[in-house]
């Protein structure tokens, strides 16, 4: 169950006020209860929203082929929908910032389209003729998109043009 509480205080600023809006779980699960939101409405109605955490659950979610077509080469990947419900972790945030490792570089989390084809096949058992339809997917995308790039590039060296024009004609 979700407990919403309202506050409503004057602001020291004049005929401004704050409104902090608290809410919190009473629910037995770790996940309901490890997050606190707080809203704090001022005089001028923009609304500051705050939330903090005090658990965190790390989750090993399965591959599968995805559709974003941002790598350069290869198919794309994506996380599925389903989960080892037995690899799952639960830590304390303040637990677990402690013992965490150092954060990877771009370099280390890096995966070439030759390994997304060889992990898709082990663990997600796809077939080769599967990952080749999306590799062209994907690269049909992409190569839409250097087009594109190219069109822009291309409208913008004429837009620099025509204001040089308009601009010796002033």
């Amino acid at each position: 169950m979700m407990h919403i509480k309202q506050y409503r205080t004057p602001s020291t600023m004049g005929s401004n006020y704050t409104t902090t809006t608290s809410m919190s779980s009473t629910s037995k699960t770790d996940s309901e209860k490890s997050a606190h939101t707080s809203l704090t409405e001022t005089g001028t109605n923009k609304m500051k929203r705050n939330t903090s955490f005090s658990h965190i659950e790390i989750r090993e979610y399965n591959i599968t082929l995805g559709d974003n077509p941002g790598g350069v080469s290869g198919p794309p990947i994506s996380l599925d929908w389903d989960y080892d419900e037995m690899k799952t972790q639960r830590f304390n945030l303040e637990q677990f910032e402690e013992m965490r490792p150092p954060r990877r570089s771009r370099g280390e989390m890096y995966m070439g389209g030759s390994v997304r084809t060889f992990r898709l096949i082990r663990e997600s058992g796809l077939s080769k003729e599967d990952i080749k339809k999306a590799e062209k997917s994907a690269e049909e995308v992409r190569k839409q998109r250097q087009i594109t790039n190219k069109n822009v590039i291309r409208n913008e060296k004429f837009k620099k043009r025509i204001w040089k024009v308009f601009n010796r004609s002033s």
